[in-house]
């Protein structure tokens, strides 16, 4: 591709960027110069260089297509972007470029999904009025989007609808005497998905796991994304040990479906667990710091871990699962895996049985 093709990115570059495909690069030239004062603009030489660069640049405002150009012309182009599942996309503002003036030729692009029509030679005040109106009603979309509630790759909860129903969940759980259960999972390998299959495998994966996370949960309970790769779930009316059932399910649930649709790389997360409920005068922020420090633990390798506010405030009540256990041995924390030693080596006798008839040597040297 040639150096003129693409715009040179500008440090901490605030102005609105807009996207142009053309094959023409007396049409690319004309449009960067009378644009480029006021808008960070990229260069597309035909349709399917545009698309790929929708892909990466998730702060397009507008893009301006021709239509007959090679490899993908724009009409193509235009029901790629409509046709996208992630609204991010299939929303951008799309004006069509065209010589063509006729009825038919308008009506087709409208049918398609176009947003406007510019025709050629476009001359300085048209091409800036579209471009700032259309760039415009893009960025008010987005500041509107920002008081939704909703994830919209997801379909579930955001960060903010996450955290005020937080808010009132502990105010009732505490009003009632109920228990009351946060998860958070944190997928651990999103970049090795991207590199399998690109931006769009993955961004189909999390609406995958969006629509299992759903499938897991009952209508009460209430997930949410909380940033690129981490959800949380607040669970009401809930132990810690269903959540860790809960945990569990969702693991399965996903095993499963990847199973069923082949998934060469399936995604893996690690879940942290806090019952708040038991520690009713911590503030949110205390609560959200203890969610994710079981969370982070939970990453480094041990699957599913309960908080150490909801450990230290249960004592031995908690169901400790065997990562947990090991941890705290590790520690020199003994007092709450030996309250609860008969559960963990019930959860353990079947690999013991399984040892005692594979290799009863290497059993017995390891027991001393």
């Amino acid at each position: 591709m040639n150096a003129d093709d693409h715009s040179t990115p500008i440090a901490e570059d605030t102005r609105p960027r807009i996207l142009l495909a053309d094959d023409s690069k007396v049409i690319r030239t004309s449009a960067a110069r009378i644009l480029g004062e006021e808008f960070d603009v990229l260069l597309a030489v035909d349709g399917q260089d545009a698309w790929e660069q929708i892909t990466q640049h998730d702060d397009i405002s507008a893009v301006f297509t021709d239509i007959g150009m090679p490899y993908m012309d724009g009409l193509e182009l235009l029901e790629k972007i409509r046709s996208h599942p992630d609204e991010a996309i299939n929303a951008l503002p799309v004006i069509v470029v065209t010589g063509d003036e006729t009825d038919e030729a308008r009506e087709d692009a409208l049918r398609r999904g176009a947003t406007d029509f510019i025709t050629k030679p476009f001359n300085r005040i048209d091409l800036l009025a579209r471009a700032r109106s259309h760039a415009t009603a893009q960025r008010e979309r987005r500041e509107l989007a920002k008081f939704t509630t909703i994830d919209r790759l997801t379909r579930l909860g955001n960060q903010q609808h996450f955290m005020s129903t937080l808010a009132e969940a502990r105010s009732f759980a505490s009003r009632h005497n109920q228990p009351l259960s946060l998860m958070r999972l944190h997928v651990d390998n999103l970049k090795a998905v991207a590199r399998e299959g690109g931006k769009e495998l993955l961004l189909r994966r999390m609406r995958e796991l969006g629509a299992v996370i759903r499938a897991c949960i009952r209508k009460e309970d209430t997930a949410a994304r909380l940033d690129a790769v981490n959800f949380g779930i607040i669970i009401p009316v809930c132990t810690t040990e269903g959540a860790q059932r809960l945990a569990r399910r969702i693991q399965l649930t996903l095993e499963g479906a990847s199973k069923r649709a082949g998934w060469q790389t399936p995604l893996r997360f690690s879940i942290g667990i806090s019952t708040p409920s038991l520690f009713p005068e911590a503030s949110v922020d205390a609560v959200m710091a203890d969610l994710e420090a079981a969370a982070r633990k939970a990453e480094e390798g041990e699957g599913v871990v309960v908080s150490e506010a909801t450990l230290n405030q249960a004592g031995g009540n908690v169901p400790l699962d065997l990562g947990t256990a090991l941890r705290l041995l590790a520690e020199g924390r003994t007092e709450q895996v030996s309250a609860q030693l008969e559960h963990l080596l019930t959860r353990v006798t079947p690999l013991i049985e399984f040892a005692r008839r594979e290799n009863a040597a290497l059993l017995r040297r390891l027991l001393g």
